[in-house]
């Protein structure tokens, strides 16, 4: 061997010639996604704060009482299209606390075959300027709604029920227009200009998919319907003009009855009224997994009634209960709605601008992953179906509730990293959660999951004062930002805030909104997402990075609890697999190579990235116990990581197995002393002091063993090769 002292000379010389090198930085953004932050709009309701619609009518309940509106509609009859056809009356706008800035002239108009009283009812104000057009026979007035006033209800007298000349008796068409409103836009100012700032809006509450009982074309809402609050809420054809006209994308949730017809008429309606350059996010129903909610029950009464029938899929593998059974009903039903879209699309328009999103619960990765697998294992490589996987991981600190003398401090506090296991952001900054939605998604070419609901959530009936101060409080801006950040970084892509808009924050349920009042637009978690959208996104840091030594243990489906105890991985036997989550900063090709123990005379394992298959590596025996713990490096075989995430998979060619303690995929770390300093002079000289069988530099550290580029050949002159190449930010050799 060349002795310590000239190698030494020669690595702190050359050091000096790379004085220039920095270390390399993590790629800004996850490939395959813009950044989109995106939120859901809320149900047309009277009592909303968001104040969504022009024509206060389009909120309004049902047709009651003319002098008791709040009774309902038990006693008044509707005509054809909803109109009520005696003297009634309706309750427009409730509940509204002071400040919102309803105040103003609001203009009011509707047919009538006389000249009616239109009074208030329960209501401060006044009606003016009341006079009826005897050729159109509209009816116009104004309501001059005072400041502060909280309420709206209108009662309809002497509209004459027998009809003089054979004229209907009742009112039509009625209007109750917001003050400096264009009446010919569904959409009232104020929330247009609040919901522009997304990318993305997503219309489940709006268009009333929980609980719906809706199956035909025909019975959705029309846009001249009286309410848009029954039906399916909002017209599709309004909910596209407002996407085309903030310029975001469409998501559209499908009522879970909605039949082949409905799926391909909604599917023609968007595609020849979406603004080309937007795209279109595609969900059936919303939280099928949830049995709280109608679709749940249906799905897993349709499920259970399919295996009854028999023979079907449901049952592949021998499954035998009846979750799995409606997990696998609600991801072919979504194929199946995929598969309608494409055709209405065209070529080329699935997985780019038509967007299918698998949805299910963010707690239970093993529903995603037993719909992948069975859809695969059935009908092909989802990534044929679907978009991107769909989870709802809301910021949540519940068990604070059950704290005694809790203060805005601990609530925000376990928001950002919690005392117990649960959603707080440190939470899912180190939850297998994350890393499987990565895995899973990477390895079927799926994009980055889909957050469809996502934000701070202080639900519960305790405290609720002091969270109301928490969403206002001004730390709740980093939190959200952090939290933003937490889920790009690992792995996440569009994230779609719960609801846009207004609501109160003093409630068990006040979390959700952005604000309290409209007018109010620098709330700190408005201007958190309004930071989001110009802010770099954050850097992935999930998974195990490339070039590297993956440690064998930390593969996708470990324990988390338990899973460092071990020396390697479980066994692997013929046909199983085990997977890791990897991150590269750039598409990268590398020699692989494995660290096992095995106890069979020769066998081999095929190395896969991301549903493609680059080699194989032979494997010898180690030891003659099963399960031994003598290991040996196998390799290689040269694999392309891509940029960002990537699924690694070691898949067994033997039927007695073996287990993994490490994977060499490139070079080791340059830091060869594991001091903590990358690119330090003193790594060559430690180096090279090892290589040449001298201590490690200092003596005190512990360093890397020299097989710098794993390729199982120790005192090799091309580890020097690497070594110094890697140094220099060159390539692995």
């Amino acid at each position: 061997m060349i002795g310590q002292g000239t190698w030494g000379g020669l690595g702190a010389g050359l050091a000096l010639g790379l004085a220039s090198a920095a270390s390399a930085q993590h790629v800004p953004w996850y490939p395959g996604e813009e950044v989109k932050i995106s939120a859901g709009l809320e149900a047309v309701r009277d009592w909303s704060r968001s104040h969504l619609t022009t024509n206060l009518m389009k909120q309004g309940r049902a047709w009651g009482s003319p002098t008791d509106p709040w009774e309902g509609q038990a006693n008044i009859v509707l005509d054809a299209n909803g109109w009520p056809t005696q003297d009634a009356g309706v309750i427009l706008v409730c509940c509204q606390p002071n400040n919102q800035g309803l105040e103003g002239v609001y203009q009011i108009s509707f047919e009538c075959s006389t000249l009616p009283e239109i009074r208030l009812i329960a209501t401060l104000g006044t009606i003016q300027n009341v006079s009826r057009d005897p050729n159109t026979g509209i009816v116009t007035a104004e309501y001059v709604w005072p400041q502060n006033w909280e309420q709206l209800m209108l009662g309809f007298f002497g509209t004459d029920p027998d009809g003089p000349g054979g004229l209907p008796g009742g009112i039509r068409n009625l209007k109750v227009i917001r003050p400096g409103a264009d009446e010919s836009d569904p959409w009232d100012p104020l929330f247009r200009e609040h919901v522009s700032r997304f990318d993305m809006l997503r219309f489940m509450d709006t268009n009333i998919i929980n609980g719906s009982t809706i199956s035909q074309w025909s019975e959705r809402t029309q846009q001249n319907d009286p309410s848009w609050r029954i039906k399916t809420g909002v017209p599709y054809e309004d909910a596209i003009q407002l996407c085309n006209d903030v310029d975001a994308d469409y998501y559209v949730c499908l009522p879970h009855r909605a039949d082949d017809e409905y799926v391909r008429q909604l599917a023609r309606l968007v595609r020849d009224n979406l603004e080309p350059g937007l795209n279109v996010y595609v969900e059936y129903s919303n939280e099928v997994w949830n049995l709280i909610y109608r679709q749940g029950r249906d799905v897993r009464d349709w499920a259970v009634a399919e295996v009854g029938a028999g023979p079907t899929l449901l049952t592949d593998q021998n499954a035998t209960d009846s979750t799995t059974w409606r997990w696998r009903w609600y991801a072919r039903r979504t194929m199946e709605i995929a598969n309608i879209f494409s055709q209405e699309f065209g070529p080329g328009a699935l997985n780019s601008r038509v967007r299918v999103v698998l949805a299910g619960q963010a707690a239970r990765d093993e529903q995603y992953l037993n719909m992948l697998r069975w859809i695969e294992r059935n009908y092909g490589n989802p990534q044929q179906y679907f978009w991107a996987l769909g989870i709802a991981p809301y910021n949540y600190a519940w068990h604070v509730d059950n704290w005694e003398n809790v203060t805005v401090d601990d609530y925000l506090n376990e928001l950002r990293a919690s005392s117990v296991a649960n959603g707080s952001i440190a939470y899912y900054d180190n939850s297998l959660l994350m890393e499987r939605y990565a895995a899973y998604s990477a390895w079927y070419g799926l994009a980055p999951f889909v957050s469809y609901e996502a934000g701070p959530d202080t639900r519960g009936s305790r405290y609720t004062t002091i969270k109301q101060q928490v969403h206002g409080d001004p730390r709740m801006r980093a939190l959200c930002n952090d939290y933003v950040d937490m889920l790009h970084a690992k792995g996440g892509g569009a994230v779609v805030w719960a609801i846009a808009g207004a609501g109160s924050w003093l409630g068990e349920n006040g979390a959700y909104h952005l604000t309290e009042s409209m007018l109010d637009q620098n709330t700190p978690k408005i201007l958190a997402l309004d930071d989001s959208k110009v802010r770099p996104r954050a850097a992935i840091n999930g998974g195990q990075p490339v070039p590297g030594t993956l440690d064998g243990r930390r593969h996708v489906q470990r324990n988390e609890q338990t899973w460092q105890s071990g020396v390697a991985s479980p066994t692997i036997l013929q046909g199983d697999f085990i997977e890791y989550l990897i991150r590269s900063d750039e598409q990268v090709t590398m020699p692989v190579s494995v660290e096992a123990t095995m106890w069979e005379d020769a066998g081999s394992i095929t190395l896969a990235v991301n549903g493609t298959t680059f080699g194989d590596v032979q494997l010898a025996r180690t030891t003659s116990e099963v399960g031994g713990n003598e290991f040996r490096t196998f390799g290689r075989a040269s694999v392309t990581f891509p940029r960002g995430y990537s699924t690694l998979r070691i898949i067994s060619n033997r039927p007695e197995g073996f287990r993994i303690r490490s994977i060499f995929a490139g070079c080791d770390d340059i830091d060869f002393n594991n001091d903590g300093v990358e690119f330090d002079p003193q790594d060559i000289d430690a180096f090279l002091s090892v290589f040449s069988e001298g201590p490690c530099v200092p003596e005190t550290a512990t360093c890397n063993d020299i097989d710098f580029n794993n390729d199982g050949s120790v005192f090799d002159p091309a580890d020097i090769d690497s070594f110094l190449s890697v140094f220099s930010e060159g390539p692995c050799l």
